[in-house]
């Protein structure tokens, strides 16, 4: 899993950058980035409760999507010294995909 220093941490830092980050997407996610002073990047998923009912399918794709942005960090897939906020926007079309569907899709729309 991803370690929690790479995490955003606190609901008034995940609006800040979705309010005024930059924004791409993909179609089965979406994402908004804002620049930080931390040196390394941190990260955040949010997925809607429109798109999935049950809580317990949503944190069981969110653990998936921060399992995917750890490998891709460890590959070195993942452009370390950007220095970014990140929140992932996850669309309908990303619960119907598999695993590596998702990570390739991630790196595309990271590294975009």
């Amino acid at each position: 899993m991803l370690k929690q220093s790479k995490r955003i941490k606190g609901k008034d830092l995940i609006v800040s950058v979705l309010k005024d980050g930059a924004f791409r997407k993909h179609k089965t996610l979406a994402l908004r980035e804002q620049k930080n002073e931390f040196g390394h990047n941190r990260y955040a998923i949010v997925l809607s409760k429109k798109l999935e009912k049950s809580a317990v399918k949503r944190n069981q794709k969110r653990r998936q999507i921060y399992n995917a942005i750890y490998e891709l960090e460890k590959e070195g897939d993942v452009l370390e010294s950007r220095s970014f906020d990140i929140v992932i926007l996850a669309r309908e079309a990303c619960l119907k995909i598999d695993f590596l569907e998702l990570k390739s899709a991630l790196k595309a729309i990271i590294n975009e």
